[in-house]
């Protein structure tokens, strides 16, 4: 299964929406994407410790998540504005290859320009 970051930033902001641990199922339930690929992308973040698991079953469709990790906080926080998402996976996808990591740099560098045009101060 190829790793969808659309999913995985679904995946944080409505895990970020829904703080009750009854609403996660509910949450982590999206029209076009199958009950299994949601699994594996929550198991992916729980392997990068972008969320705090403690249980994951992948035999039912049953996820136990304790929260977002701080990581998962930064990354969510670079990336949660629609237009900065959107800028972003178009400069990853022009450089033909990307991570997690990188794509959240560039949205943290995108969001230091936008900082720089309207305050001057430059990081």
């Amino acid at each position: 299964m190829k790793r969808d970051m659309d999913l995985v930033r679904l995946i944080l902001l409505n895990l970020e929406k829904e703080n009750t641990a009854s609403g996660l199922i509910d949450a982590l339930q999206f029209k076009e994407y199958s009950p299994d690929q949601i699994v594996e992308h929550v198991n992916l973040l729980r392997d990068a410790g972008f969320i705090k698991s403690s249980e994951f079953s992948t035999g039912i469709f049953m996820i136990e998540v304790e929260g977002i990790a701080w990581n998962g906080y930064e990354f969510l926080d670079s990336i949660r504005d629609d237009a900065t998402w959107s800028k972003t996976k178009e400069i990853a996808n022009k450089c033909g290859g990307f991570t997690l990591d990188l794509l959240g740099e560039i949205a943290k560098g995108l969001i230091k320009t936008q900082v720089k045009k309207h305050t001057g101060v430059e990081f």
